[in-house]
């Protein structure tokens, strides 16, 4: 007999021991609460055993919020429970429903239960070579990529997306391990050897974001232009697929046009009212990827979670609308649509430049500052301020970040990289932030923000 959410799965997501912490047991109520701590959530249900701690975890203001984890006493892990249909949002007497259905007290009771659950699902993610050639063709157009922290920062809770450090090539196998939920990588659009992308992606994650997406999607269609809906954590992702790989400027041209005719909100734009240099830009609406017209050779741009992946914040695996939830028939309703051509393209953005505003500015890469040789002194300096070695690489140094080190990480001494040619420009891959940075060097930052950060 099926049940009404279709099959259930566990997901790990971290221990105590990614957290800091040291051993919690017999008084777990401290463990427990900085978990919830990490999401600013409650405990809607919390039902306590010898082995193991069955939670429905909630924002405070949202009863139809929920979540169901499962904390293991003995392995001291902490574990996601998802469901194969439905919206993963629970209420109080839906995880009641839920728990006899399922019969969720058997995982609290044996929670070895999960380990079995865990096998099954990695069983059921196998990828195939050949759908992993689909994938590389449809979504890679350079071998740079991003791998997203499989532990929450233990400040934030968000988990953090990174480049690898020894800077290989994105591979089939990272692909293949990306397909099977081992890990989740980031996705470059622009190829800087060309200034092309193979795909556009249009990113949205506020109030009524979805509304706003099927509204391009339809007016894409209107344009013989077919667009994939994928869903995401708050919104959705809009996916638009090239024949061949497009000049980035005019795919940003294009998408820019659309949802200014059709009123839709973009990231970063200002109002037609205040359209001075000083205006700030709207806080909410689509952000467009690329996020750049250009990038300099050895630069990235803007890196966008790759598809059908499990993002490992949640941790689930989102879909796209139109195809049965496994991958081989997601990848071959991806395959099918029709995909957009450059002589398709330069029809539609044919004359508009000329009469339309351009996108709106990003924090780009191609921005030029002053060397730090010519910085004025009231300007902070970073270099002047960190101890230990710097390696360079490229065109940045590379040192042990600060903020890392307060909290025990970067044994490797370079998570920080350091613009070599404006040493005001840094950034900690492993996702500190500026003001943790410079609180942990003891030079806190005054003022709101700096108009250089990134």
């Amino acid at each position: 007999m099926e049940k009404s959410r279709g099959k259930i799965s566990a997901h790990r997501l971290f221990s105590v021991k990614d957290l800091k912490l040291g051993n919690p047991e017999p008084h777990v109520d401290r463990v427990i609460k900085i978990f919830l701590g990490i999401g600013d959530a409650i405990a809607a249900r919390w039902i306590q055993m010898p082995k193991a701690i069955l939670l429905l975890q909630m924002a405070p203001e949202n009863p139809a919020s929920g979540a169901i984890y499962v904390y293991d006493r003995q392995r001291q892990d902490f574990y996601i429970l998802c469901f194969e249909e439905g919206e993963d949002t629970i209420t109080s007497d839906e995880f009641v429903d839920l728990l006899r259905e399922y019969n969720l007290l058997q995982y609290a009771e044996q929670p070895g239960l999960l380990e079995t659950q865990l096998q099954h699902s990695a069983a059921a993610a196998l990828a195939a070579d050949e759908l992993v050639a689909r994938y590389f063709d449809l979504f890679v157009n350079r071998g740079a990529y991003t791998v997203q922290s499989p532990t929450p920062h233990p400040e934030t809770g968000r988990c953090y997306y990174y480049r690898p450090k020894r800077e290989e090539s994105l591979s089939n196998l990272t692909i293949k391990h990306h397909l099977e939920g081992r890990i989740t990588i980031g996705l470059y659009a622009i190829n800087p050897a060309t200034q092309r992308c193979k795909w556009v992606a249009i990113d949205a994650d506020y109030l009524n974001a979805l509304e706003d997406l099927l509204k391009l999607q339809w007016e894409l269609r209107q344009d013989g232009v077919e667009a994939a809906l994928e869903k995401s954590r708050r919104g959705g992702h809009l996916w638009i697929f090239a024949d061949q790989p497009l000049l980035a400027r005019d795919c940003r041209l294009y998408i820019h046009g659309l949802a200014r005719r059709l009123k839709v909100p973009i990231k970063g734009s200002r109002l037609a009212q205040d359209s001075t240099a000083n205006s700030v830009g709207l806080t909410d609406g689509i952000e467009i990827f690329p996020k750049q017209d250009e990038v300099p050779a050895q630069e990235f741009g803007n890196a966008l979670r790759a598809p059908l992946g499990v993002h490992r914040a949640v941790p689930k695996r989102f879909w796209f609308y139109g195809a049965d939830y496994t991958l081989e028939a997601q990848i071959a309703y991806l395959t099918r649509l029709k995909r957009i051509t450059e002589h398709e393209m330069a029809g539609f953005v044919s004359g508009r430049s000329a009469h339309e505003p351009s996108p709106p500015p990003v924090k780009s890469l191609v921005t030029k500052y002053p060397s730090s040789r010519t910085t004025s002194r009231s300007a902070f300096s970073i270099i002047e301020h960190v101890g230990g070695k710097l390696r360079r690489s490229g065109r940045n140094y590379f040192t042990r970040c600060p903020s890392c080190a307060q909290q025990g990480r970067d044994k490797s001494g370079d998570n920080l990289a350091i613009s070599i040619a404006d040493s005001r420009k840094y950034k900690c891959w492993a996702g500190c932030t500026k003001e943790e940075i410079r609180a942990a060097l003891g030079c806190p930052i005054r003022h709101s923000r700096e108009s250089f950060a990134h």
